[in-house]
This record gives structure tokens, C-alpha cells and sequence, in this order.
């Protein structure tokens, strides 16, 4: 069992989302205890945060804190060693020795202060590609902070150059991103549109502008396979939707669900996170307040798999190469502590691995796996979690 290694950072305001779905979370700026059951993981797993100082690591029982912010989103390259972080209003870490030790590096200048929403990585870890929300409602923040613009590193991090500052996907509401194992092709989605990138984020195309039937979507997630050929997209009244053409087009693979019908009737369930194997064939999806669903055959069909003791407020959901390791972690439980979940047959059976520990280490916000399924990293409450 996992003790309090140390007291964290990345507390600010919680996430919220569409009615019945996710619950909001106001979050203070003091550090709070925690502690996690990681059993499947190893009793070696540590809670790390991260400092300016790339030496700053947990394996002294305290570390450096992160800026007071939301850590938002996480990836990871093929063997878990490379990561990438992004906050919002935290700006961008990275590490290169699996999560021992961080360093910020976020443009300088606003770019530091934007709000990042999500980041994913190529298989190496060296090409990396962020987006930052472009929709401002707040009168207190500075409007620049909400640029709504992709931003593509590729050195790992170490620089950042804003390819859409001046295009047509400049001011998206951004969500999600996704990317090949190349780093060359990448998909992204904003609240209303899908675009995609075939030159490594130079030039982006709107993808759903001229689809007939998508309309204008509240799409949360994208996945990718490692070609960049086959795609799936989710979201809030969005469904499930799959294209195996780099995104030139799509088709609507949302699955029936009595269970949800009989509750709600018509209202559309609120998807909030997918994953895919290498080869787009196994994907696994996440509804925020329901079930996980899984594919075997690129999302054409889908199961039910999810466990079946309760709806869970599930907030992201990883994948191994394979599709055969699976991870889910959830904000809430019936009100009570968020949970993980893992799954190693594709998700047909999973096990919660922190209903042995009395305190919770949530909200959680994020998670990612490396291509075996044995690194995994994930962001609660503010810590990020590794193995």
C-alpha cells in the first residue's frame, strides 16, 4: 500500500461538466494528504511533483511543488520513460527518466499561463503536440491566456512553435489531442469540429465542416491508431464516431445502451474519454457517468464491460499496444472516493485497485500507459502518480 510520499500541488479549480454528468469540485490551495492502494501496479509506485529543478525527485518523502494549477492531462512515449504534462494555467512538464524528476518547459511569455488541454506524444517521445482552450468566459484572467491554438515540440519539449496562430483552427475551443507514433499525423478536436494534420501540425484541416449529419459536436476525446489512419471521437451528446481514413470521413458507432434509455430516455450520454491499440482494432471507451465500453473491431461493434456494481463519473481511460491492459480512472464514487480501475483481458473483467485505501487520491483528471501496459502515470489531486 502506497503512504502519503508527500503533500502536492496542482490544486485550483475542478472541472465541471454537462447536467447529471460530472459534479464539480472546488479544489483550495492548501496541500492535502494522500494515500493509494496501487496493488496491480507494484508496492513500489511513488507520488511525484514536480520543481523547477530538474534534480527535485520524491524518493526523499517531499517534492517540489507544481504551480498552483489544474494538471489537466498527461502522455507518454512507447516505453514509458519520456512524459509530458500539461496544466491549465501550469503550463508544460516534461520527464525523461519516467516521472523521477520534472522540468517546466512552457513557452515563455503568456504561453505560460495558457489554458493547456490536452498533449499527446510520438512513440519516441520526441515529437509532442498541445492545445490550449480558446474559449474565454472569465473577466478576471487575461484573454490571451485563451488563445485556442495548437502548439508542436520537436525536440521533447525543450521548444514550442504555435502553428495556428494565424490559420483557420486558430480560437478553437480545444479538448483533445491525438497523434501517430510518428508525430506526423495528428487529430484534434474542439467543441463543434475535428480537424486533423498530415505534416506534423503545419496545416490543419476541418473535418467535420462539410460531414453531413455530425453538426456541430461537443466532442471531449480523440484516439489514435499508430498510423494516423483509423480514428474514433467522443463526446458530451456527441456519441461515438469512427473513421478509418485519417479522418477524410466518419461514421456514427455509437452503441445502444438500455440501461442508459431506461433512465434518461433520448438524452444522449455524455462520452468522456477513448483509447486505442496500435492497429485502431481494440479501442476502449469511457461515459462520463455510466460505463466502460469496449471494441474489438475498430468500433463498428461495442460490449458493456465496464464493472456493473455502479455508473462511476469516469474521467479518462488508457490503453496498452495491444489493447489487452486497460486502466480507467474515476472522479467520484456514488459521492464517495474516486477509483482505478484495471483490466488485463481487454476488459472483460476489471478490478479496483484503490477500494482498499480509506482516502481519496482524487479527483482524478488523467491517465496514461507506455506501450507494455506495466508504466502507467496518472494525475490525482494534484500528484502524479507513477509506475
Amino acid at each position: 500500500m502506497l503512504g502519503r510520499i508527500h503533500e502536492n500541488a496542482f490544486l485550483g479549480r475542478g472541472m465541471t461538466g454537462a447536467p447529471m454528468q460530472r459534479e464539480h469540485h472546488e479544489l483550495n490551495n492548501a496541500t492535502r494528504p494522500v494515500a493509494l492502494l496501487l496493488a496491480f501496479l507494484s508496492a513500489c509506485s511513488t507520488s511525484v511533483g514536480a520543481g523547477a529543478d530538474a534534480a527535485a525527485s520524491a524518493d526523499a518523502g517531499a517534492g517540489t511543488a507544481f504551480p498552483a494549477a489544474d494538471a489537466m492531462a498527461i502522455a507518454s512515449d512507447s516505453t514509458g520513460t519520456k512524459l509530458v504534462v500539461v496544466g491549465v494555467g501550469g503550463g508544460i512538464w516534461t520527464s525523461t527518466d519516467g516521472g523521477s524528476t520534472w522540468i517546466e518547459r512552457a513557452p515563455s511569455g503568456l504561453a505560460h499561463i495558457q489554458q493547456w488541454m490536452s498533449v499527446a506524444s510520438d512513440s519516441t517521445g520526441t515529437n509532442l503536440v498541445a492545445v490550449v482552450n480558446g474559449f474565454y468566459d472569465r473577466p478576471e484572467d487575461d484573454p490571451a491566456a485563451f488563445s485556442g491554438d495548437v502548439w508542436t515540440s520537436t525536440d521533447s519539449g525543450a521548444t514550442w512553435t504555435d502553428q495556428t496562430a494565424s490559420s483557420p483552427a486558430h480560437g478553437q475551443e480545444w479538448k483533445s489531442v491525438a497523434s501517430d507514433s510518428s508525430g506526423t499525423n495528428l487529430v484534434a478536436v474542439s467543441v463543434g469540429a475535428i480537424w486533423t494534420s498530415t505534416d506534423a501540425g503545419v496545416t490543419w484541416t476541418n473535418r467535420t465542416e462539410a460531414s453531413t449529419g455530425m453538426g456541430r459536436q461537443g466532442w471531449t476525446a480523440v484516439a489514435s491508431d499508430a498510423t494516423g489512419t483509423n480514428l474514433v471521437a467522443v463526446g458530451y451528446g456527441a456519441g461515438v464516431w469512427a473513421s478509418n481514413d485519417g479522418g477524410a470521413t466518419w461514421t456514427d458507432r455509437t452503441p445502444v445502451d438500455p440501461r442508459w434509455q431506461a433512465a434518461y430516455g433520448d438524452q444522449m450520454e455524455g462520452w468522456s474519454s477513448v483509447a486505442s491499440d496500435t492497429m485502431g482494432t481494440k479501442l476502449v471507451a469511457a461515459v462520463d457517468t455510466g460505463d466502460i465500453w469496449t471494441s474489438v473491431d475498430g468500433g463498428a461493434t461495442w460490449s458493456d464491460t465496464g464493472p456493473a456494481s455502479s455508473w462511476e463519473v469516469w474521467t479518462s481511460v488508457a490503453s496498452n499496444s495491444t489493447g489487452t491492459n486497460l486502466v480507467a480512472i474515476a472522479e467520484l464514487v456514488n459521492g464517495d472516493n474516486s477509483h482505478v480501475w484495471t483490466s488485463t483481458n481487454g476488459g472483460r473483467t476489471w478490478t479496483d485497485q484503490s477500494a482498499a485505501s480509506p482516502t481519496a487520491s482524487g479527483p482524478w483528471t488523467a491517465v496514461a500507459s507506455n506501450a507494455a501496459g506495466d508504466h502507467l502515470v496518472a494525475i490525482g489531486r494534484g500528484v502524479i502518480w507513477v509506475h
